[in-house]
């Protein structure tokens, strides 16, 4: 959970121009965990 919101925190402080990208790659990796 600790590495989650390391991650959450990361994803919505990070201002760039891929900043789209880098959402649809944390939304996949949250998809994967609710998998596993």
């Amino acid at each position: 959970a600790g590495l989650f919101f390391q991650s959450f925190r990361l994803y919505v402080v990070y201002e760039g121009e891929d900043k789209d990208d880098v959402i649809s790659q944390l939304r996949k990796r949250v998809k994967d965990w609710d998998k596993a």
